[in-house]
């Protein structure tokens, strides 16, 4: 497979989902049920339930909210009523593909947990929308960076070398002078998105599972992993985690005072722009003639893969030689370093660091 490293961990994790898949659905349904059930005939609670999956997303206004339910509210019933009637997996393919392609605003990871939710509460919510059930084989994980970041190899290192390249971003942010990384999230008809979830169907079916589960591992990434590391210990997949689902012990360690947390984002905040000023030395090495600042060229195409590669192959050496430098020259804040960066010294430092050989 392309992008699945191991079945057997893909597997075993299914397992594990599975097996808290009721706790799951109780904590979604709770908050769903008081909204959905305002309302009395079955299209407004689906309506509802609709407005309610797309205000959650990330970026959502309340006029992007209102325009896509208000599509919705007009020609999503009289679609369900054209495709109920087809067999599930065309049913559901067509469905899906109205939904991402018809509703401004509306991509496949909302469409894809709208209807998941329609599946699993049809009946809790009384939605009316009963062949939906048949669908579940078929559904589509949603894919978003929760999920996308448990696949990967920082986490549960499901993902394979070419899932890191296909889906891992690097690129600098214009505005703000940073670098922004992570994973990029696909759109419905691109190549890498069929073939994902293809992989990670056959993989569940093979199993006895049904790809869907896979969705909470967003419940709990977002709930428990180390983004709040205080919930490690309860980590449902911790024994496969990469960090070993070992957080700090709040009863044994120090809770870091505001200073020093102010200080890590300050020291945070100097090594991105160390980063920076790296890339960029070596852009201008690799592209001595180029036309584009560094900026407009890490935005496209080539830019993207070259600073994979340079994060690949790079930063690891460059890190290494800077924290030489500041040990060296007793500079704890990295403002000394980057204003050696910009001398003439700094710049045959950086070369000579930067070479293409180790």
């Amino acid at each position: 497979m392309k992008y699945i490293a191991d079945k057997t961990v893909l597997v075993r994790v299914l397992g594990i989902l599975q097996l808290h898949e009721t706790e799951v659905r109780e904590y979604f349904l709770a908050d769903l049920r008081p909204r959905v059930m305002l309302f009395a005939q079955p299209q407004e609670r689906a309506r509802t339930l609709f407005l309610i999956t797309n205000a959650d997303r990330q970026g959502a206004t309340a006029a992007t909210i209102k325009e896509a339910t208000a599509v919705y509210w007009q020609r999503g019933r009289g679609e369900y009523e054209r495709v109920r009637h087809m067999a599930p997996e065309q049913a559901h393919s067509q469905f899906l593909a109205f939904l991402c392609t018809t509703i401004s605003h509306m991509e496949q990871k909302t469409a894809n947990l709208f209807l998941k939710w329609v599946w699993i509460f049809n009946d809790a919510l009384m939605l009316d929308m009963a062949e939906v059930v048949s669908w579940g084989p078929y559904l589509h994980v949603p894919l978003d960076r929760w999920i996308l970041r448990m696949l990967g190899r920082r986490t549960l290192r499901i993902g394979t070398d070419s899932y890191e390249s296909d889906f891992w971003t690097s690129r600098m942010n214009k505005k703000t002078g940073k670098l922004d990384e992570g994973y990029e999230i696909p759109v419905l008809g691109q190549e890498r998105y069929a073939l994902l979830q293809q992989e990670l169907k056959e993989s569940a079916v093979e199993s006895g599972h049904l790809a869907i589960t896979l969705d909470s591992l967003w419940y709990v990434g977002s709930k428990c992993c180390s983004y709040t590391p205080s919930l490690c210990g309860v980590f449902w997949l911790r024994e496969m985690c990469m960090n070993g689902g070992v957080g700090p012990d709040w009863n044994t360690e120090q809770i870091p005072t505001k200073q020093e947390m102010k200080d890590t984002k300050r020291l945070s905040r100097e090594r991105i722009k160390a980063a920076i000023k790296a890339m960029e030395f070596t852009y201008r090495r690799d592209y001595p003639d180029a036309s584009q600042d560094f900026y407009a060229f890490s935005k496209t195409e080539v830019g993207k893969d070259w600073c994979r590669s340079w994060f690949a192959t790079e930063e690891p050496k460059f890190f290494r030689a800077r924290d030489e430098w500041l040990a060296a020259h007793l500079d704890t804040t990295g403002k000394g370093f980057l204003e050696y960066l910009i001398t003439s010294g700094g710049q045959v430092w950086l070369n000579m660091v930067l070479s293409h050989h180790d």
